[in-house]
């Protein structure tokens, strides 16, 4: 189980952890023009919230098994099947509910910043990073 490739776990949970993010906005502006969806989008947003509690369990459970600090590992992850850089809004309360507290976001952001940076972008060329 340890072996395992958990990069598309890890990209499943991301995306749910992204409609956590946006799903509240989503809410906020359907209320009053459509109640009936915004009561579906609130109910899916707590869904998801549980949904990503799962994930980052499981994750959590290999990582520890592996002895592998799971905040990097997410970053690795997410650096190497995403492009681009992760934009806010992020919900940490919702996330932190989940257990996927700010050292996750952290961690994965400073990995998108230093790939921007001019050197990260020079080693990426590079084909070093």
């Amino acid at each position: 189980i340890v072996s395992r490739d958990w990069s598309s776990d890890v990209c499943s949970s991301d995306l749910e952890a992204r409609g956590i993010d946006t799903t509240p906005r989503a809410v906020a502006g359907l209320s009053n023009d459509d109640p009936q969806t915004a009561k579906v989008l609130e109910r899916i947003y707590h869904d998801e919230i549980k949904h990503l509690a799962t994930g980052v369990r499981w994750f959590e459970f290999v990582c520890q098994r592996a002895g592998i600090d799971p905040r990097p590992r997410y970053a690795e992850i997410i650096e190497a099947r995403f492009t681009g850089h992760l934009k806010p809004p992020f919900n940490l309360p919702a996330r932190a509910e989940a257990g996927m507290d700010e050292g996750y976001i952290n961690e994965a952001l400073s990995r998108f910043r230093e790939r921007e940076s001019p050197a990260g972008a020079k080693r990426a060329r590079e084909g070093e990073g």
